[in-house]
């Protein structure tokens, strides 16, 4: 009858049989850390590097807690906190960044530079700025979807950028700066290129 001695919490305990040692291990008594010996071994050693590591109890196999839950179309729910709003501070100044993106279209296209300024209050160029808001909108819509918002419900107002700058604020639970921004911008684009 092999007798074996085990370490729990830094102090060695009297003989058990190996069966005592087995019904032990079974009940969750020791780790697989703890140390074990018995007649025979050189050292002390980790029980799961023993014959006995076998009786170990199973540990299930427990799934990871769920994702937190997103916004759902009305916007209940927990916001992921990965999203990145430079796209929606550079869609706000669009306008105006359309302006300068259309001057200086109209200057590689030759306009001389005393003639700049009835280049840009003319028609010439005016889709630009329009395309460069309109597409900065429906990438934002895009990236909230990789961030696995739902924005099903009003994505067919994306091309409407200042409704989608406020929905989306109202979405995410943010502060409708980014629209209150995009009028801003607007403003100063109709006063810059008004004759």
């Amino acid at each position: 009858m092999t007798l074996w001695y085990y370490e729990k919490n830094g102090t060695r305990s009297d003989s058990i049989t190996e069966a005592e040692m087995i019904t032990f291990i079974s009940q969750g008594g020791l780790s697989s850390t703890s140390l074990l010996w018995c007649e025979g071994m050189d050292n002390w050693q980790p029980l799961a590097q023993t014959l006995l590591a076998v009786h170990l109890p199973q540990r299930s196999v427990t799934p990871p807690p769920l994702p937190p839950v997103l916004p759902s179309l009305s916007g209940t729910g927990t916001i992921p906190s990965n999203i990145n709003n430079v796209l929606v501070y550079t869609l706000a100044l669009s306008p105006l960044i359309g302006l300068l993106l259309r001057a200086f279209l109209l200057g590689l296209s030759g306009v001389p530079e005393e003639y700049m300024d009835s280049a840009i209050t003319s028609s010439e160029y005016w889709y630009v700025p329009l395309l460069l808001t309109v597409g900065l909108s429906y990438l934002d819509a895009w990236k909230l979807k990789q961030a696995g918002i739902d924005t099903r419900q009003f994505s067919n107002i994306t091309w409407l950028v200042p409704v989608w700058l406020w929905k989306r604020a109202q979405l995410l639970k943010h502060k409708p700066v980014c629209f209150w921004i995009w009028i801003a911008s607007f403003v100063l684009t109709l006063c810059a290129t008004a004759s």
